[in-house]
């Protein structure tokens, strides 16, 4: 495991908003976010179905023009998740030596299902250039750098589930290895209808009837979470982040509470159980809504809360051995945090506040 790094500022966006504070609130409060509609189609079928969807915000930063046209919604999340945790972090970042990494399994799959059905539909002769540029998962750290004018490294994590671990991962050993001041690290997905299409098919019955309140049926969600990571401490999080990843099996310190995500894969779902065996766990996941880096969004709030010396309670909706600490636990300095999976990879970060 690499050495810890400092944590400067956090963000996230998810089906509750842009607010951070409102996300923990409803967290804390058992709340269930608004839920919308969506039509998959896959071959002959035509399925209606009820998601996690992140409503629309307005930006907190005021793009450059050429920016503005050609931003997807995925690197609209990211470029708030990051203008939020600039604002939460109260640094300075203006001549800064500053890496960015974005984690992601999917990326901006709207802009992609759109050029390739344009180039289905219409031919190479039709197929845009800008669209196929915007497509590529890359194309969200391109925006961020340029938007702030950040000329340090550059890096997209394309990993599945195993992405925001390993993003974190690499994180801290660029601060160790690199002159950087700050890391940006940007982790989420949004919303893969063709993916949702392809679930329903397999297991029809049970994506018509998605019920948060149901313990093995979580209902799909997007959202990005950003953390501003330093080799130093600031002055408004006491609190430092170590991560860590493996196959399969995976060291827990029984003694130290565990935050769990526990997505619709049939793989993962029987790796986190397993886990979660004799450990004092909680999971937010079906508050969150299941995507393949929904661990990172968790990972944001347990970090939050950690600053406040708390760790919360899982929601009622949570599946009940994943939601063995009933109670907010209170004058806490660590947690670990943890993802699954569907190859058996298992990310790990730990949280102390110092």
């Amino acid at each position: 495991m690499n050495a810890p790094s400092f944590i400067r500022g956090l963000a996230t966006v998810s089906a509750f908003g842009d607010s951070l504070t409102e996300l923990s609130s409803a967290v804390k409060n058992k709340m269930l976010p608004s839920r919308e509609s969506s039509t998959v189609t896959y071959q002959e079928y035509k399925l209606d179905l009820e998601i996690y969807k992140v409503p629309h915000f307005p930006l907190d930063i005021a793009l450059k023009p050429a920016i503005e046209r050609r931003l997807s919604f995925f690197s609209r999340m990211s470029i708030q998740a990051v203008a939020k945790a600039m604002q939460d972090s109260g640094d300075e970042f203006t001549n800064k030596n500053i890496g960015i990494i974005v984690g992601t399994s999917q990326g901006p799959t709207a802009v992609r299902e759109k050029f390739n059905q344009k180039l289905y539909c219409e031919g190479f002769t039709s197929a845009s250039p800008t669209l196929f540029a915007n497509s590529v998962h890359n194309s969200t750290a391109s925006f961020i750098a340029q938007q702030l004018n950040i000329l340090g490294p550059t890096l997209t994590i394309v990993n599945h589930e195993a992405s925001t671990s390993s993003a974190l991962i690499t994180a801290n050993s660029w601060l160790t290895e690199k002159n950087l001041d700050f890391v940006f690290v940007i982790i989420g997905d949004e919303i893969y209808k063709k993916e949702l299409s392809y679930l329903a098919t397999k297991d029809y019955q049970k994506l018509q009837d998605f019920s948060p309140l149901v313990a093995n049926n979580p209902v799909p969600g997007e959202g990005v979470a950003c953390f501003i990571l330093s080799n130093n401490k600031g002055a408004k999080y006491n609190l430092t982040l170590q991560a860590d990843q493996s196959l399969r099996h995976m060291k827990l310190d029984k003694d130290t509470p565990a935050v769990i995500d526990f997505k619709g894969c049939p793989f993962s779902g029987p790796l986190a159980l397993q886990l979660a065996q004799d450990q004092q766990v909680a999971s937010y996941t079906k508050q969150l809504g299941s995507f393949p880096t929904v661990g990172a969004l968790e990972l944001a709030l347990s970090c939050y809360h950690l600053q406040k010396g708390q760790i919360v309670a899982s929601s009622s909706s949570t599946h009940p051995e994943l939601n063995t600490i009933t109670k907010n636990l209170l004058q806490q300095t660590q947690v670990q945090v943890l993802q699954t999976g569907k190859h058996n990879e298992i990310g790990k970060q730990i949280v102390q506040l110092v």
